[in-house]
């Protein structure tokens, strides 16, 4: 059970850490908002509000790694019971199983998003080249361009990842 469980544990980090770099690009915003032009902080920019986001977002963040990270010791405090051999796959082979899940719908959100913010971005650059200066808007394609970086890395090192976490070769294919 503890070994299903590590598994559990790191994909519900790893996504985790996909929605909370979604919202990246509006933390980048929101604090270079805070300061004018030449340096110094602007008054009454900042919201009651605004600082609850901000604080879930880093709390998002610090569970997420906390959850990647301290595994064990997450397992140890919710009191998982010891292993029990009945199950026929191994715990790597369900981790990459999952890593590699989480890298196709990383993919599959991001590709879409993607697309609309290049187009958008570029939308009205051709014909109208005074206009791109107020279309061009680099923290729109931040947070797509991360998620489709996110979803490669996750599909081309499943394994690897796998691997990491339980520091074994993956068993051999029946032959």
């Amino acid at each position: 059970m503890r070994s299903l469980a590590t598994v559990g544990l790191k994909l519900i980090g790893v996504l985790g850490i996909y929605w909370t770099a979604q919202f990246l690009p509006l933390l980048i915003m929101w604090g270079s908002s805070l300061f004018s032009a030449r340096g110094y902080p602007q008054e009454g920019t900042v919201s009651f509000n605004t600082w609850i986001w901000v604080l879930m977002i880093i709390i998002s963040a610090s569970y997420s790694v906390t959850l990647l990270v301290r595994t064990p010791w997450v397992i140890k405090a919710l009191r998982f019971p010891e292993e029990s051999h009945s199950s026929s796959i191994e715990p790597f082979q369900l981790l990459r199983i999952g890593f590699v899940l989480l890298g196709a719908y990383c993919l599959m959100e991001a590709i879409p998003a993607l697309g609309t913010a290049i187009y958008t971005m570029n939308n009205g650059f051709l014909p109208n080249m005074a206009n791109h200066a107020t279309n061009f808007d680099l923290t729109r394609i931040i947070a797509p361009a991360l998620k489709f970086l996110l979803g490669c890395i996750l599909l081309g090192k499943a394994e690897r990842f796998a691997n990491s976490v339980f520091k074994t070769l993956p068993p051999e294919p029946p032959a």
